[in-house]
């Protein structure tokens, strides 16, 4: 049976303030170095405003386009860990058999990229010829529940959380302190600044945490993040054991500290460095599902999106047949790159 490779493009033009679009233009110029033709070999997608990424995905991975297994889908997306988050909420799973995300880091975070890896052009100009070349692998999401003011359902491809980092999400989007890092091309700056301002005004609460491991309580937590992936917030590793393709989320609370020592665990998680920790005060929870809640409203994210202020909320992992395949990032050989 012949099979139909359908070839996309999904850029975020804006992503990290234009950079998504210069992306899009390096690879543009090797495509046409490459007589490769916009309408006969790919096409491409651009977003103008948020939902617009998931929107397009929910339209590419419709289950009518792959009845019988005819067509293939490869979509390559160019923009930041929020346009890869849009693109996972947006997925059909019924087509995940027939459909592969190849992922080109265009964000200010970039947090799933430190770990899965990114694709470069040679790759991305070599699989547009060569689709069938693509070196897939399964990687597992999460998802995560909020019922204030209602019930919400959101996947997540990198992280979620409650706390601190939720609180630094909500300034970041609350602020003009990003773009214009940004412009000056030290976004991490940015993110650092805001997250010092948010230390000195985020308060500690109590509550419970139930974990594949049982329940158990917990006093003066800053924050609790859920991983699939190991970074959060532009290069922070707070769940060094995350890894995507185990079925399970890695989940890091900081409890029952000064703001001073909080200060340097945060060091610390940026510097990857994990000597001298004291297990008292950070607790790191491997489990397939968890249940959080708290005595008073913190703020939450799901991979850097708000999601209000909440007493409580739970995640799961999501893998096996319901796992996404993206492109594993290779080094190509000289004789397999797009421009040969």
């Amino acid at each position: 049976m012949d099979v139909n490779d359908n070839i996309y493009f999904l850029v975020n033009p804006n992503a990290k303030s234009g950079r998504g679009m210069l992306t899009w233009k390096e690879i543009r110029t090797g495509l046409k170095e490459a007589k490769l033709k916009r309408g006969r070999d790919y096409d491409v997608f651009f977003t103008e405003c948020a939902g617009d990424a998931s929107r397009i995905t929910k339209i590419l991975t419709d289950p009518d386009l792959y009845q019988g297994g005819r067509s293939r889908l490869l979509l390559f997306v160019i923009g930041g860990d929020g346009t890869l988050d849009e693109v996972i909420n947006g997925f059909c799973l019924k087509s995940a058999e027939y459909v592969t995300i190849g992922y080109i880091p265009a964000g200010s975070g970039n947090d799933f990229a430190r770990s899965f890896g990114a694709l470069d052009t040679d790759q991305v100009l070599t699989l547009v010829r060569h689709p069938h070349r693509a070196e897939k692998v399964a990687l597992d999401f999460g998802r995560m529940e909020v019922i204030t003011p209602v019930k919400s359902i959101r996947r997540f491809v990198v992280s979620t959380g409650i706390g601190y980092d939720a609180g630094v999400c909500h300034r970041i989007h609350n602020s003009v302190t990003k773009e214009f890092f940004n412009r000056l091309k030290v976004g991490k700056i940015g993110y650092s600044v805001l997250g010092a301002i948010e230390l000195l005004a985020c308060k500690p609460s109590d509550g419970w945490i139930e974990t594949d491991e049982g329940k158990m309580l917990f006093t003066n937590m800053y924050f609790t993040s859920v991983h699939i992936h190991p970074y959060e917030g532009g290069g922070y590793m707070f769940a060094p054991g995350a890894k995507a393709d185990d079925g399970m989320l890695s989940v890091c609370m900081v409890h029952d500290l000064s703001k001073w020592k909080f200060f340097l665990f945060l060091f610390k998680m940026l510097l990857k460095d994990f000597s001298g920790l004291d297990r008292r005060y950070c607790t790191w929870i491997n489990t397939r599902k968890i249940k959080l809640y708290t005595h008073s409203p913190r703020p939450v994210h799901c991979d850097g999106e708000l999601m209000g202020y909440q007493k409580e909320f739970a995640a799961v992992c999501e893998s096996g047949k319901k796992a996404i395949n993206f492109v594993k990032p290779v080094l190509l050989e000289a004789g397999e790159r797009g421009d040969k």
